[in-house]
């Protein structure tokens, strides 16, 4: 070997060295914001949740029939009306839909709702994307509130508007694990 190229291949070595470890580390950051960005989706549909389950409450102290409850009102809860999804194409979803609305025998009015939160995040080389979607249905009685919330499997319409990589959650599960009241049981 050629004595001048002895450093040569010790500044090689010594660089391997450094973008190895260097690598490793990444790693290391890759995983830590991947990780922040499904705690940050899911504690979003959770809190998503929360807020939509309140402004439900103090609507149905505002009104005493179903009828009463207007598309201004669904929209101002729920950002979109979604009701008509199996006969209209859905218009864009901000964070939450309503896709239906019955009013019950025992004089209770339920919601099916759809949530879907997404995070972006970035650090040096690393990225990552994560979206979290769920459905379920709340169902409250004019002048009480909301009184329960429960699961529901998504119709694949909405399954397909939170994208291809999306996870869906339970909806009462993931309040659960992230401590976000929901109602009280009727």
């Amino acid at each position: 070997m050629d004595r001048r190229s002895l450093p040569l291949a010790r500044t090689v070595a010594a660089a391997a060295v450094l973008l190895f470890i260097g690598g490793l580390a990444g790693c290391d950051s890759g995983q830590r914001i991947y990780e922040e960005a499904v705690t940050e989706a899911e504690h979003g549909v959770a809190l998503s949740l929360e807020n939509t389950t309140t402004q439900t409450t103090d609507l149905l102290a505002e009104r005493s029939a179903a009828s009463e409850i207007s598309t201004e009102d669904i929209i101002s809860i729920f950002l979109t009306d979604a009701r008509s999804y199996e006969t209209e194409p859905l218009d864009a979803i901000q964070t939450r839909a309503l896709f239906g609305m019955r009013e019950n025998s025992d004089g209770s009015v339920t919601f099916s709702i759809f949530i879907v939160d997404s995070v972006y995040r970035a650090s040096g080389l690393t990225t990552t994307s994560q979206s979290r979607h769920s459905c379920g249905e709340i169902t409250g009685r004019f002048g009480e509130g909301v009184l329960s919330v429960e699961d529901l499997d998504c119709p694949p319409v909405f399954v397909q508007r939170a994208g291809d990589e999306s996870v869906s959650l339970s909806m009462t599960g993931n309040a659960e694990k992230y401590g976000v009241s929901v109602g009280a049981s009727p």
